[in-house]
């Protein structure tokens, strides 16, 4: 059957759609913008700039701690977009991913002829080893099937535009490997109905299964890499299509079991930045953060973690991929192309940042029962690599993670001082001092209202007034037509006060109403037969809805509806060709005094 594409609608209004570049009339702004914006900092700084004003931010006396600190962030991600620096960024990504793999090579030797050098180390493995097991329990079959899914990310296999979950349901040449195949293939079984205990053919109505299933064994991962700072680029793993599909189950798997334990809630991330804004002040706790973190996990440090839950990690090491290689035309090293992971998993694989969260925080609450400290969550949080301990801990933790193969990131680790950072929350004194990031030069009129709010965010957090900043607001709020002028706080909207609002009023919703501005994203192909696949699956907790208007089967009782706690889908890729304009609806609430404060910079609560 002919494909069709779809649009995937996010958010809520009424949508139109813009092919057009809204901003073609005003390529100037985006430049004045751009130039405002360098004239606070002196031009467009260099990596050893932002390692220059980083160092005076700590060295110096803090009175001007959060401007300094700006200008070492502000444009330490920056990426010129025009080419210029895209092979050496990946140069540079494929040059640290030789180095970790070397580093977990040296890590997997030291860890099976040496695993506990010391009494101390030998007493926090062990403890690790107990803390996981305890924390997974027994690994349950019938859970695991329930929440695998599909994801709508690129895999070996399927490119970025044909990898919606409904194309991955057809079972069309779907890419696994020689390890996963085994499950691929009773998982087809046990949707065609072809054993006991299995979905009968009839629950997916005109699209049933065929009887056979078509895979291609592959033996690799495909490796990418994507922008992370203006020095390197992010090295990624796109892995085979059904490997990833039972990676996420084993994902979901722990993380239901860690968020009994207080970990990766939907809070966590907040929880994370609350306890960093209070260590700044109190200095009992500390932020540590790790360098390279999911390239540096040995294959032997989690065998050695895991020894006393050898049914998950069985699982884990199906479903892992063993090779990699890189993609074709990727930058332009001499860089070997393909070879064997010394590392467990990669970036992309489905469990790697539930894994590893499960590793470090096992690690630092073992180093904490070591030396008496406390473990609650008060004082013993990890959210992926970011981890938060007693600083009391801070000597042994290092210890312990360096014979593990783990390298704290000097930069972004603090367990003495005024200043904390924690899950994008950064704090000195107790004050925010969390600062606005320019990734790439602003280009449409989206990224000139993305501008004003990071900038007018920026200054009411410091209620401060900055000239060179204000001047940027100014050129921002120019270039944006008023219908797009919102209340504070309101995404898609260039931020304001209430009387220079484009808001108007609809009598017949009775509320206020203001035209919203964002990027659509990518279409994805999308057969029927997959479609109707999916939908069945996502109903697949409630066997009644499966089977309407009929008598349940015994064999169906037991299973009570399971539901995801949090989404873990990748993250949306935007199509900055194409604009969404929708129509938000609010009340007058969002012009009190609070929302004012808190996002508006001084100069318009001076104009109001």
């Amino acid at each position: 059957m002919k494909p069709r594409r779809r649009t995937q609608e996010n958010g809520r209004g009424t949508p139109g759609f813009h092919r057009e570049n809204p901003l073609a009339s005003r390529r100037s702004a985006s430049q004045r913008a751009m130039s405002r914006l360098q004239d606070c900092f002196g031009g467009l700084p260099t990596k050893a700039d932002c390692d220059t004003a980083y160092e005076m931010a700590f060295t110096g006396s803090g009175d001007n701690f959060r401007s300094t600190y700006l200008a070492a962030e502000c444009f330490s991600k920056f990426d010129p977009g025009d080419g210029t620096t895209r092979i050496a960024r990946e140069n540079e990504a494929e040059a640290r991913f030789t180095q970790g793999e070397q580093q977990c090579k040296e890590s997997n030797r030291r860890l099976i002829w040496d695993p506990y050098p010391s009494q101390t180390i030998e007493r926090v493995i062990r403890t690790t080893q107990c803390i996981v097991a305890d924390t997974l329990g027994d690994f349950c079959l019938d859970e695991f099937i329930l929440v695998c899914n599909h994801g709508s990310g690129a895999t070996n296999g399927l490119s970025r535009s044909d990898s919606s979950p409904e194309n991955k349901w057809l079972f069309h040449e779907n890419t696994v490997t020689t390890t996963a195949l085994p499950l691929a293939l009773a998982l087809h079984r046990y949707l065609t109905g072809s054993h006991k205990g299995g979905i009968p053919r009839d629950v997916f109505g005109p699209y049933p299964l065929s009887d056979y299933a078509s895979f291609i064994v592959v033996d690799c991962d495909v490796l990418d890499s994507v922008n992370k700072n203006m020095e390197s680029n992010r090295v990624i793993g796109k892995g085979p299509t059904m490997n990833v599909f039972f990676q996420k189950g084993i994902g979901k798997m722990h993380r239901r079991r860690l968020q009994r334990k207080g970990l990766l809630h939907k809070s966590a991330q907040q929880h994370h930045q609350r306890l960093a804004k209070i260590a700044s002040v109190t200095g009992h706790l500390a932020t540590m953060d790790l360098k390279n973190a999911s390239s540096t996990i040995c294959y032997a440090g989690v065998e050695l973690v895991y020894a006393k839950a050898p049914v998950w990690f069985h699982y884990m090491q199906a479903t892992r991929v063993n090779r990699w290689k890189w993609k074709d035309n990727h930058g332009s090293s001499l860089a070997e192309r393909r070879g064997r992971y010394e590392m467990f998993s990669a970036m992309g694989n489905g469990f790697t940042f539930e894994m590893e969260t499960l590793m470090f925080w096992a690690l630092t609450k073992a180093v904490c029962l070591v030396l008496g400290l406390p473990t609650h969550c008060e004082a013993v949080s990890v959210y992926g690599d970011d981890i938060i301990c007693p600083v009391a801990a801070v000597p042994l933790l290092r210890e312990v993670f360096s014979h593990m193969g783990f390298t704290f990131n000097a930069r972004k680790s603090f367990w003495d001082g005024p200043f904390r950072e924690s899950c994008g929350g950064h704090y000195y004194n107790g004050e925010e001092v969390t600062p606005f990031y320019i990734k790439h030069p602003p280009a449409t009129v989206i990224d000139l209202i993305n501008l004003h709010n990071k900038v007018s965010l920026w200054l009411a957090r410091g209620r401060c007034h900055d000239p060179t900043l204000e001047a940027v607001l100014r050129v921002t709020r120019a270039a944006v037509p008023k219908k797009h002028w919102g209340p504070p706080g309101l995404q898609g909207t260039l931020w304001s006060p209430w009387h220079l609002t484009g808001a108007v009023w609809d009598r017949h919703c009775q509320s206020w109403k203001v035209t919203a501005l964002r990027y659509a994203s990518t279409t994805q192909v999308v057969t029927q037969d997959g479609a109707a696949m999916a939908w069945a699956w996502s109903r697949r907790n409630d066997v009644t809805k499966l089977l309407p208007n009929r008598f349940v089967p015994p064999q169906y009782w037991w299973r009570e509806t399971v539901e995801d706690e949090l989404s873990t889908e990748g993250v949306t890729v935007v199509d900055k060709g194409l604009v969404k304009v929708v129509r938000l609806y609010f009340d007058s609430q969002r012009f009190n005094s609070a929302e004012h404060e808190a996002f508006l910079a001084p100069m318009y609560l001076l104009s109001s």
